[in-house]
């Protein structure tokens, strides 16, 4: 059986490392504030840069373990922990340690492919993931993707910058060079006046959206749809992949054949 693939980063470990410190050294500024300073002032100023440490980690480490890991310590206002001044420094303490235990751990990570965040034929490094409400499904998939040297992207996981929902998959999907569309049994759905018995598993509506909205963009040779389940087929769309995530996953390596006759960096098994 081969070994799973060393998780990448996606920046290299030089400016990973500088980054992380930036955030560390702004912690520091904030614990070592006057002991004078209003308590909501501090506390306000302290979410935003945990949120600002949340974001780079979903950044470098594409939204997965690193930022999960982080997010324990990463809420101050609103936290009955966080009550007073004390309070307050102790969770900066903890959530500065946490961030250098995370710098630590970046010599265990593999470097980027590619500097320049590109494949081969001009496109980015990213897969984005299209999911309804199996969670299971897309963190599988996700860690698929990530083994391969790749940068999973998960819309709810990227920073909103006070976008729509379009204009957030707009932008999050500029360097996607696939997209992976989840097709689980969310909803269920019929004709008018048929008996509930009648009607069918469905995908969510904005799985079929988005599915779409892929094929239109990146073209059908570069999408991928993962059934699981009964689940009904979203009509009127033809010449994509179709794969059935069996329980044995076998899906997994006719996933990564598809992705690998579109990039070359990825190894057909």
């Amino acid at each position: 059986m081969n070994e799973s693939p060393v998780p990448r980063l996606t920046e290299s470990k030089a400016e990973a490392k500088r980054k992380i410190q930036e955030r560390i050294m702004k912690g520091k500024e904030l614990r070592d504030a006057p002991r004078t300073s209003i308590l909501e002032e501090l506390l306000n100023a302290c979410d935003e840069w945990s949120y600002d440490n949340e974001t780079l980690l979903v950044e470098l480490f594409g939204g997965r373990s690193e930022s999960s890991n982080y997010k324990k310590f990463s809420r101050f206002k609103n936290s009955t922990i966080v009550s007073s001044s004390k309070g307050c420094r102790a969770r900066i303490r903890e959530s500065i340690e946490s961030l250098q235990e995370i710098c630590e751990r970046l010599e265990l990570y593999d470097e980027p492919l590619q500097s320049t965040n590109t494949t081969q034929d001009g496109f980015g490094n990213d897969v984005f993931i299209v999911h309804g409400r199996d969670d299971g499904a897309k963190e599988t998939v996700a860690r698929l993707v990530e083994s391969l040297g790749m940068n999973a992207i998960i819309l709810h996981e990227q920073p909103s910058r006070g976008e729509t929902i379009i204009e957030k998959i707009e932008r999050c999907s500029d360097a996607a060079f696939f997209a992976i569309v989840l097709i689980t049994p969310d909803d269920v759905g019929g004709l008018e006046g048929e008996a509930d018995d009648e009607r069918n598993p469905r995908p969510r509506q904005n799985v079929v959206f988005e599915l779409g909205y892929f094929m239109g963009k990146l073209g059908r040779e570069r999408v991928c749809a993962l059934f699981k389940g009964d689940v009904e087929n979203p009509s009127d769309i033809d010449g994509i992949v179709y794969i059935d995530m069996d329980s044995r996953g076998a899906w997994k390596a006719e996933l990564q054949r598809e992705m690998s006759v579109v990039v070359k960096e990825i190894p057909d098994e």
